[in-house]
């Protein structure tokens, strides 16, 4: 599911890094992540939603990464393009087909 939705490691992402506590002490991600999926089974969510729910999360978490930068005297933007904006992109283009 990771490389599906191009998930990175945490301090990759901007929103997720602004709290510099990236980290638990004594807390396994991974096992909770499993208890998580197991959760999820148990109420009976199906496959398509937890995936569609998933990668919603990765689409708030990659937006977070797109910077944007001044192009003139009237604080006119353009996107930064950068490997955030192309996996959106990618992501937008896949949801059309």
């Amino acid at each position: 599911m990771a490389d599906k939705l191009n998930i990175k490691i945490a301090n990759e992402y901007y929103y997720l890094k602004q709290s510099n506590c990236l980290t638990i002490d004594e807390v396994d991600d991974a096992q909770r992540f499993h208890i998580l999926m197991e959760a999820l089974d148990i109420v009976q969510l199906r496959t398509e939603d937890q995936e569609n729910t998933f990668s919603m999360l990765s689409v708030v978490l990659w937006l977070g990464n797109i910077s944007f930068h001044v192009i003139d005297n009237e604080n006119h933007v353009e996107v930064v393009i950068n490997e955030g904006i192309i996996y959106l992109i990618v992501l937008f283009v896949s949801f059309l087909n």
